[in-house]
């Protein structure tokens, strides 16, 4: 008989062990959506949001003698599929796009090159690289994995050509919503 209360004793102590080890106030494992629950755990608002935030950051490494204006292209939610496939257009991805006019003559390839360096420093990797007409201008995009599902787009023409202008956009990762969010 007194074995087997010993050994109860001795799996209560386990358990309460085992319990008090799994909420010792250690933080709770980070718990970042991932590109597949993307659509479940985040808002188009929240992607609204970040992707504006992520446009000022990109916007900010111009500096600010250049820039003569800023225009807003788009600050919208759109569609992703539509038709049959998405009738009520419920999977939708937030859209920012700027036009940054420059003061000419402007080294607008210098300025793109430079902000994709800063990007590159803090985690933004380059997916695609390429000339935006055949005349020289650079088309770059960007991914980071701290910001998964946002994308960058910078698109500069050559240094001194005309309007000098560099394109920035962002967009968000595809979020589901009830179909009223796309615009």
């Amino acid at each position: 008989m007194r074995s087997l209360h010993t050994a109860g004793a001795l799996t209560g102590v386990v358990l309460l062990a085992f319990v008090t080890a799994c909420t010792s106030g250690s933080p709770a494992p980070d718990a970042s959506p991932t590109r597949s629950s993307q659509e479940d755990t985040v808002t188009i608002d929240q992607t609204q949001i970040k992707a504006n935030e992520i446009a000022d950051a990109v916007q900010a490494l111009i500096p600010g003698d250049q820039v003569t204006s800023v225009e807003v292209v788009d600050d919208s939610a759109g569609s992703l599929l539509g038709g049959d496939v998405d009738a009520d257009s419920s999977v939708v991805e937030w859209h920012v796009q700027r036009t940054i006019s420059l003061r000419e003559p402007a080294n607008q390839l210098q300025l793109a090159d430079h902000a994709v360096d800063e990007l590159g420093s803090s985690g933004w990797k380059v997916v695609y690289d390429g000339e935006t007409t055949g005349a020289g201008g650079r088309w770059v995009e960007l991914t980071r994995d701290a910001d998964e599902g946002y994308q960058i787009r910078l698109q500069a023409g050559d240094d001194g050509s005309t309007p000098a202008v560099l394109s920035l956009a962002v967009t968000g990762p595809t979020v589901e919503t009830d179909g009223d969010a796309a615009t």
